[in-house]
């Protein structure tokens, strides 16, 4: 009998998973705010790019659907997901969690798992209609290039959480973001092929975790010359695991929680740390 009652409550936490999963994801669209960073931004930058971009600098083309999907990437999730654990810490949302016994692992994941399918809707959309409106090439190897975007994900949904774990406040978490953001767009390769940067630049932006990812988007979805694509993959899905880690371990159920000290979130720093005294 109690393997049964072992199984059915495996069912019901399932069940009450599937149905938080599917309530974050409307959420997520009725929220004005995050519908702006996990659609209409993207789309519009995509679109802009793409009509001003191809005429100023053609080797975009080369690059415009993983740099694009990159962009979504950092504008849905790296923007969007932080909030998510401010505002409900803020409102005591993750307080009347932790009333009802819901798993720190459920409410993250299933917030990353939200993030991660806009994302998704929207890198289909780009790599329908870039070869169709801007003569963009598709990538080489599919599979190659949808495990990247895993991994791509998974690690920037890891960094998000992290962030609006350790966030005591929307401001500062809109701090942390930025800091990642700005200097992603300048110089990961989003928009200015990593091959144009200057050599310092360059082993400057292996510190950035989009430039991991358009490393093994180029490298081993479209079949670049990289010697370091698959490292750069592998770095990815460690930095991320690393950051959902400390997550979990940093993770505060209200503000009144404040025994866990963050600046261990600090380590999440080390794989890339490695990456830029590794990789050249």
């Amino acid at each position: 009998a109690v393997p049964r009652v072992n199984e059915r409550g495996e069912e019901v936490r399932m069940q009450a998973f599937l149905y938080h999963l599917r309530f974050d994801f409307f959420t997520w669209l009725r929220n004005r705010s995050l519908l702006l960073m996990s659609y209409l931004l993207p789309l519009g930058f995509y679109i802009f790019m793409g009509v001003l971009m191809v005429e100023l600098n053609p080797f975009f083309l080369d690059i415009m659907i993983p740099g694009m999907i990159m962009f979504s990437i950092l504008s849905g999730v790296l923007l969007g997901l932080p909030s998510q654990f401010v505002e409900s810490r803020e409102q005591g949302v993750l307080r009347s969690f932790m009333v009802h016994k819901v798993p720190i692992g459920s409410v993250i994941a299933s917030w990353s798992l939200t993030s991660a399918f806009h994302v998704v809707i929207i890198a289909f959309i780009i790599c329908f209609t870039a070869p169709l409106l801007f003569d963009a090439p598709l990538p080489q190897n599919w599979l190659m290039f949808i495990l990247v975007l895993v991994a791509s994900i998974f690690n920037l949904s890891g960094i998000a959480s992290l962030i609006g774990v350790i966030s005591p406040n929307s401001r500062v978490s809109v701090l942390w973001s930025q800091l990642i953001y700005l200097p992603s767009m300048m110089i990961s390769g989003i928009i200015v092929p990593a091959e144009m940067l200057p050599t310092g630049i360059k082993a400057i932006s292996r510190l950035l975790p989009p430039a991991y990812s358009m490393d093994a988007f180029l490298g081993l979805g479209y079949g670049g010359v990289s010697s370091t694509a698959m490292t750069s993959l592998v770095i990815l899905f460690i930095g991320g695991t690393i950051s959902y880690l400390l997550a979990r371990v940093l993770y505060r159920w209200d503000e009144n929680n404040k025994s866990k000290s963050s600046i261990f979130a600090v380590l999440s720093l080390l794989p890339y740390l490695i990456g830029t005294m590794l990789l050249k």
